[in-house]
């Protein structure tokens, strides 16, 4: 995968973000401030460390709960910074997908991150960045959030 498609991949990403936005609004709204420890594998694997933000809210009984997110982390020289939505088909299993923006001495890259994670207050989560230059990362961790209501917001 080229840079370009990546490109356009986050356009179309980000334009669903909003969308979701639009349609979640009157919603009871979450904020979810946490940090992650993590081991990853791969070329450049290590232990990792970050904080992470996401404000989520609820859409239904069949349709579970949905947010975006925002972390930052550090491993080894590495930097990343991941932008993603979030999907909770249950109170206790989510999913989220972004771009993940990877910084080094050496250069800097595009990623495409997946998380699978469960739980509610202690999450363990397992994690694929997909790089641009197919050196691949997974990873496998554990969140620690604190649920911040905000109550409910209309536009």
């Amino acid at each position: 995968m080229d840079l370009r498609t990546m490109r356009k991949e986050t356009l179309v990403f980000l334009c669903a973000v909003l969308i979701l936005a639009t349609e979640a609004q009157s919603q009871i709204w979450i904020v979810n401030p946490g940090v992650k420890v993590g081991y990853t594998f791969g070329p450049d694997g290590g232990f990792i460390s970050g904080i992470e933000v996401s404000v989520t809210t609820y859409l239904g009984e069949k349709l579970g709960a949905a947010g975006v997110l925002v972390s930052v982390e550090s491993l080894g020289n590495l930097r990343m910074t991941h932008v993603g939505i979030e999907y909770f088909p249950h109170p206790w299993v989510g999913v989220s997908l972004g771009p993940t923006f990877i910084r080094d001495e050496a250069r800097n890259d595009l990623a495409w991150s997946t998380t699978i994670f469960g739980g509610m207050f202690v999450l363990p989560y397992y994690r694929a960045i997909l790089r641009t230059d197919s050196t691949h990362l997974h990873e496998i961790g554990t969140f620690v959030k604190l649920p911040i209501p905000l109550g409910k917001i209309s536009t």
